[in-house]
C-alpha cells in the first residue's frame, strides 16, 4: 500500500528500513519473507513512523536484536517489545505531517524522474554511439 514501511528482518540487511509511496520504485510490489510490513495505528503516521526507525539508535536496537544466532534475524515478538515509540500528541504528528508531506513528495517524484531519465538514456546513448541521431 502507499506509505508502507518495510523492515527487513534477517540477513546482511537487518534493520533496513524502505517505503513505497506514489508507486515507487513500481505501481504494485509484493515482499518476501525476509521483510515485515510495517503500517501505524492511529497514534501515529507512516512518515513518523518511518522516521522514527531510521533513526541511528533505533536501527542498532533492531540490529542487536537479532545477533542470537549465526544468521541475524529478528521476529515479531521481539520487534514489538524491543522497540519503543514515542507517540506525540495527534496535534503535534498533523503539524508534522502537514511539514513533512511535501519533503517525502518531493524525494519520490525526484525518484520516479530518475527512472524516466534512466530509461531515456538508455535507449538514446545507442543510438547517439551508433551515429543513428547526431546532435
Amino acid at each position: 500500500r502507499n506509505r508502507d514501511v518495510l523492515l527487513y528482518k534477517d540477513g546482511a540487511q537487518v534493520g533496513r528500513k524502505s517505503m513505497f509511496m506514489m508507486d515507487f520504485p513500481f505501481e504494485k510490489c509484493c515482499i518476501n519473507e525476509h521483510v515485515f510490513i510495517l503500517r501505524s495505528n492511529n497514534d501515529i503516521s507512516q512518515l513518523y513512523l518511518y522516521l522514527w526507525l531510521d533513526q541511528r539508535w533505533v536501527t542498532e536496537t533492531i540490529k542487536n536484536i537479532g545477533v542470537t544466532s549465526a544468521q541475524p534475524g529478528i521476529n515479531q515478538s521481539k520487534v514489538k517489545k524491543g522497540i519503543k515509540i514515542l507517540a506525540p500528541q495527534k496535534e503535534i504528528i498533523d503539524k508534522f505531517n502537514t511539514l513533512i508531506m511535501p519533503i517525502f513528495e518531493r524525494i519520490f517524484k525526484n525518484a520516479l524522474e530518475n527512472i524516466k531519465l534512466a530509461s531515456l538514456r538508455d535507449l538514446l546513448l545507442p543510438k547517439l554511439m551508433s551515429g543513428e541521431i547526431k546532435v
